[in-house]
């Protein structure tokens, strides 16, 4: 009997101890990760804690609170319920985080504030918003024996859900001997200027936005021989915190430190890290004194993301390219100050002038489904090498099986260096390629050279002034043009829809003229000339309606002897078929009138965009002035997109803006100018970014 009751009585105490076990247990998986129940630390005086230091985390829910708190700790929105937590000091750097909490299923926008104090006098420390994406992050010194609390809150009263507050030690990085070591494979780190110095020695003139009047971070890294892309990133569009970052990247030693260059939040910088060489960034802030916290960005980048990196092209080969991990374009000349995109990711081509026509496409790769989108395409001449960029040609044309890809075409010199710079606004892979064109030479009809329909090849010709014989060209262009200007013909066969030739393709550099002409060489018969329709007033196009199987002669002439030179050429179908897709093909309209149009059909212009950034395709009108002002409004509900309008004057070669509007009625356009008497306005009607659409024009 002794025998069973003890063993009764072992068995009851281990039953004891296992409720314990799963008692605490229980205790502790309530503490590090909320159930979603009401909790009871809604206030600062039922914090929970004290909470260790270095490495703890615990889980959280601001769901079903009802405590609150009004302090905004200079957060832009005063935010919703939360859990209040407090820690003791132990005379070291910490940071309180949540930017941890997606990879722990956690699903709330929370902000994050620190206070030191006791809850009938708290004093803020810092606080967080948006970061880390919807998460935030605040760093401190922690005096020793010194309670602060943490308060963990959705950004706004509807934010709620589940969160994982971290604690963990902050470097003392507060001067170039103390860098921390900056970890590569994480690809970032948090950091915080908090209770440190300013850097005053360090030399003003690094970067166009040196100042190091403000506490500031330090981090270090040794160079692999990679290219490196750095960025800084605040939170100042969250809060009223006045701390627009600054990251400056230094070579040499703490004694020798040598300025590569200065940046900005949300900007990047480049560089080549070279082996065998220390790198050192400092983070601060662009105002005097101020102090915050941060995200420092630190990834490698394709090896040709740096101009100076610029991969080699082969003629008539294909290379396969990626802007995945690129860093942004700092400067691209082709580009206006305000072009949309212009500082996209992009990668860097290099190749060598045949002395021919050359072709850079990436209308070969691979279409939406990959998500491949090239955006910019710019040329340059890299005569001055990377430090003085010359643009040759930024007037790239879209193409590829989901129009996302661009191509661009110019007449190369033999033996120059030209650096391409392939964009785009998503991480993309794509294929470039280069063809090198051989110009046609003047000739007769019957060695008319063939061309085919197609918008992404391109002929090309040489004319050199020499007579084309006795081809009476004036049976299809305007009487005023010479009989005797050099030509060179080209054949195509008409595909019974509306098909377009043009010159208006960079490359072309004399004033052009074209020529339609059907039948046989022996009996030809005019059918459209370009005598009423050019791109820009001195390139041109000619549009007819084809007829199925017929052969169509082509002549691409100058208006007289003296205009020749080289030009590229493509015939498309359908192509340009609104006719006031130009400014010199402007429609001309009167005061006090309204026009019903379209954009759907136009085509990019290469004009000035009045300081306004980039247009969609556009439609032209014209306007004589009465001396009073006027005013051109697409306010209509007849006009179905997002709208621009704006207003020149003078030559369509050389054009003046006078007058911009983007959205004067809701998304809709509209402007007044004091139109001179007489004088002969522009107006061009387009849409913001890439849309298009139909639209009512009053004018009044």
């Amino acid at each position: 009997r002794r025998a069973k009751l003890w063993k009764w009585v072992s068995m009851g105490s281990i039953g004891v101890v296992l409720i314990l076990i799963i008692v605490v247990v229980s205790v502790v998986v309530s503490t590090n990760h909320s159930n979603k129940k009401p909790v009871s630390n809604t206030t600062c005086e039922s914090a929970f804690g004290p909470l260790e230091l270095f490495g703890s985390a615990y889980g959280g829910d601001t769901q079903a609170l009802s405590g609150d708190f009004s302090g905004s700790c200079q957060m832009e929105y005063e935010g919703g319920s939360g859990q209040w937590y407090y820690l003791e000091g132990q005379g070291s750097r910490l940071q309180a985080s949540t930017c941890n909490g997606s990879e722990e299923g956690a699903n709330s926008d929370t902000q994050i504030l620190v206070f030191s104090g006791s809850c009938s006098g708290l004093s803020c420390i810092g606080g967080s918003d948006e970061l880390c994406g919807a998460h935030g992050s605040v760093g401190w010194m922690a005096e020793a024996g010194v309670i602060y609390h943490v308060l963990v809150r959705g950004t706004r009263a509807s934010s709620t859900g589940n969160f994982t507050l971290a604690i963990d030690q902050l470097a003392s990085n507060n001067d170039c001997e103390n860098a921390a070591p900056f970890n590569s494979s994480a690809g970032f780190v948090f950091g915080s200027t908090r209770n440190h110095t300013a850097s005053h020695d360090l030399d003003s003139n690094c970067g166009s936005s040196s100042n190091f009047t403000a506490p500031g971070a330090w981090y270090y890294l040794e160079g692999d021989n990679k290219v490196k892309c750095v960025s800084v990133v605040t939170e100042n569009d969250f809060s009223s915190i006045d701390f627009p970052a600054l990251v400056s990247v230094f070579s040499g030693g703490c004694d020798t430190l040598k300025c590569l260059d200065t940046i900005r939040d949300s900007s990047e910088m480049s560089w080549v890290a070279n082996a065998n060489t220390s790198y050192f960034l400092y983070v601060r802030s662009e105002t005097h004194n101020a102090v915050g916290d941060f995200f420092l960005h630190l990834r490698d980048a394709p090896y040709n993301a740096i101009c100076q990196n610029a991969q080699a092209l082969t003629v008539n080969n294909v290379t396969k390219g990626t802007t995945s991990d690129s860093c942004q374009v700092t400067s691209n000349p082709c580009a206006p100050e305000d072009h949309f995109g212009k500082n996209s990711p992009g990668v860097w081509y290099s190749v060598v002038g045949t002395g021919n026509l050359m072709i850079v496409s990436t209308c070969d790769s691979p279409g939406d489904e990959t998500g491949s989108i090239v955006s910019h395409m710019s040329v340059f001449d890299a005569n001055e090498g990377c430090d003085k960029l010359n643009c040759m040609y930024h007037q790239e044309e879209s193409c590829g099986p989901d129009g996302n890809q661009k191509k661009n075409a110019w007449f190369s010199l033999e033996g120059m260096v030209y650096l391409i710079l392939v964009q785009s606004s998503a991480p993309s892979d794509f294929t470039v390629s280069i063809q090198d064109v051989e110009p046609a030479v003047p000739n007769s009809c019957s060695n008319a050279v063939p061309i085919s329909v197609d918008s992404q090849s391109f002929e090309v010709g040489s004319i050199n002034g020499v007579p084309s014989g006795s081809m009476d060209i004036t049976s299809c262009l305007n009487s005023s043009y010479s009989t005797s200007s050099a030509g060179v013909f080209y054949r195509v066969i008409g595909t019974g829809g509306n098909l377009t030739a043009s010159t208006c393709i960079p490359g072309t550099n004399f004033s052009t003229s074209l020529a339609v002409f059907s039948g046989s060489c022996t009996s030809l018969s005019c059918v459209e000339d370009s005598s009423v329709m050019t791109c820009d007033g001195v390139r041109s196009l000619a549009s007819w309606a084809s007829v199925s199987e017929r052969d169509y002669y082509i002549f691409v002439t100058g208006p007289s002897v003296e205009d020749y030179g080289r030009f590229a050429m493509n015939v498309v179908e359908g192509g340009f078929a609104v006719h006031n897709d130009f400014c010199s093909t402007a429609e001309l309209a009167t005061l006090n009138s309204t026009v019903k149009g379209s954009t759907g059909n136009a085509t990019l212009d290469d004009v000035d965009l009045c300081e306004s950034g980039e247009t969609s395709p556009g439609v032209w009108y014209s306007v004589f002035g009465t001396g009073n002002s006027v005013t051109a409004s697409l306010c209509s509900e007849e006009t179905n997109f997002d709208t621009q309008i704006r207003v020149y004057k003078g030559e369509c070669k050389a054009l003046e803006c006078i007058s911009f509007n983007d959205d004067s009625c809701d998304t809709q356009s509209e402007v007044t100018w004091t139109a001179l008497d007489s004088v002969k306005y522009y107006i061009l009607v387009s849409g913001y970014q890439d849309e298009t659409g139909n639209f009512v024009l009053s004018l009044k």
